[in-house]
């Protein structure tokens, strides 16, 4: 408590002010301890106080004479002597605590505007279709691109109604029940990101990613959902998908062109067997002792000899078949077992033994047959030709499917060839990149291609005796489907 007269003098005070003792503020002016930015207010309430013989409220700053300060709330009245004003008491209370948290509170709520709004001008500068709901799937915000991405009419922006904006958005996918069924598992499944594309009946296709909205305690607000339009990107990569594919299709001609003795000599044994079966039965039939059995064993051994032929050309034909790209569930070790067939009469007449290790338990693939066929078969006869100058009793090639981990299946051709020198392996998958003399230097590039396109990768690993090991990986059906 504080006793000032008309001047402000203070005459008496039961407690000093910050850093100062009663003795040193008694006949001091009350003004001169008013920080400089409170001192007019300090004089105006006062005035009133003696004036108008109101009581007055003011918080102002208190100053020590060392710099140090404190915020009070002083309860002013007038001090009557024979009904005259003669000074006033004040009643000082120590507020400087509650004033630095409503100034910590004020500083958050400003840091938290300028946050939102930074956010939200992010949001609008965004290529992307943004929106945000909360842990029961209702809008909380949205941007504008996405409201002209999705086409979402005014009057459903205006109430955000989660109803008719859900139908407005289901009448534009070409599959609803997918995009529900999407919806539906990533509300439950409130800790997993998800990232897929949605295809419109329009012809657009939009590449979605979401997140959910987490707290640091771990506590769930909702998912941000980002849409992003990838028409142009996607008929760009369809075009130049068709492009490896050409070249892919040019250079499995050029193969079959290289295997075409060995193919020769494989599709003439059925035609021989064939020929033979038909004159042996043809002279016993014409001598007449041939028996009823021996006919029909005759015509199965003609049949089983013709199937085997047409089976031959059946590979060949699909292999150098023209199309685009086709994807199809496959199990990777058929395609593994139909290149072997492939190349099985030139590795007879090459004396290379196949050695096939194949993982049985691996899932199946969504891939273009063909193409993983032709990359198959590009890293295996590039073995042959390693082990052109190998030694006989080594010329062993391994082939091998393992599933590395339950989203991707590693296949492996191995040989016991010359090698690769160090200095070229790092460019070995670049086009027109080649060890061979008259290699043209696409096989490998193009088989890096069809690779990645398929998701997976392609490397070598050195042998650590003689040879090369070429490995890709593929990416099984159920994790595809999963991303």
């Amino acid at each position: 408590m504080i006793q000032v007269d008309r001047q402000g003098r203070i005459e008496f005070a039961n407690r000093a002010l910050p850093h100062l003792t009663i003795q040193q503020v008694l006949g001091t002016s009350i003004y001169e301890w008013a920080d400089d930015d409170y001192r007019s207010g300090m004089r105006d309430a006062l005035d009133c106080v003696f004036e108008q013989e109101q009581p007055q409220t003011l918080e102002y700053v208190a100053k020590g004479p060392n710099g140090g300060s404190a915020w009070y709330d002083a309860r002013m009245a007038p001090m009557l002597l024979d009904e005259r004003v003669v000074g006033a008491i004040l009643i000082c209370h120590d507020v400087t605590e509650r004033k630095q948290h409503e100034q910590a509170l004020r500083a958050a709520e400003l840091e938290l505007r300028y946050r939102k709004t930074l956010l939200e001008c992010q949001s609008e500068a965004s290529p992307d279709g943004i929106v945000v709901v909360d842990p029961e799937g209702q809008w909380v915000s949205y941007n504008s691109r996405f409201v002209d991405m999705w086409q979402v009419p005014a009057d459903v922006v205006a109430t955000r109604s989660n109803p008719f904006a859900l139908q407005a958005t289901l009448g534009q996918v070409l599959d609803p029940d997918r995009f529900m069924s999407r919806m539906r598992h990533l509300h439950g499944a409130r800790d997993r990101a998800s990232h897929d594309e949605v295809l419109l009946k329009d012809g657009r296709v939009l590449d979605r990613y979401s997140a959910p909205v987490q707290g640091d305690d771990g506590t769930y607000y909702g998912r941000v959902w980002f849409y992003r339009d990838i028409t142009d990107r996607k008929r760009d990569e369809s075009q130049l998908q068709q492009r490896l594919a050409d070249l892919a299709h040019a250079l499995r001609l050029s193969t079959l062109g290289e295997l075409t003795g060995a193919l020769a000599q494989e599709v003439n044994q059925p035609l021989a067997a064939i020929a033979n079966f038909a004159g042996g039965g043809r002279r016993r039939l014409a001598s007449g002792d041939m028996e009823r059995d021996s006919i029909v064993m005759v015509f199965e051994q003609i049949s089983e000899q013709s199937l085997r032929a047409g089976d031959i050309i059946r590979r060949m034909r699909n292999f150098a078949q023209k199309r685009g790209p086709q994807r199809a569930t496959h199990d990777i070790n058929d395609l593994v077992r139909e290149v072997v067939r492939l190349v099985e009469s030139e590795a007879r007449l090459a004396g290379i033994r196949l050695w096939i290790d194949l993982d049985d338990t691996a899932p199946t693939v969504d891939v273009d047959g063909i193409q993983i066929e032709q990359v198959i078969l590009n890293l295996v006869r590039n073995a042959f030709d390693a082990m052109s100058e190998t030694p006989a009793d080594e010329r062993d090639l391994h082939l091998r499917t393992c599933l590395v981990d339950p989203g991707c299946i590693e296949v492996s051709v191995g040989d016991r060839g010359c090698g690769i020198d160090p200095h070229a392996a790092d460019r070995l998958f670049e086009p027109f990149v080649t060890t061979k003399p008259h290699g043209m230097g696409l096989g490998l590039s193009i088989s890096r291609s069809i690779v990645e396109a398929h998701g997976g990768r392609i490397w070598s690993t050195p042998h650590p005796e003689r040879g090369t090991t070429f490995h890709f990986t593929v990416v099984t059906e159920a994790e595809r489907d999963h991303l």
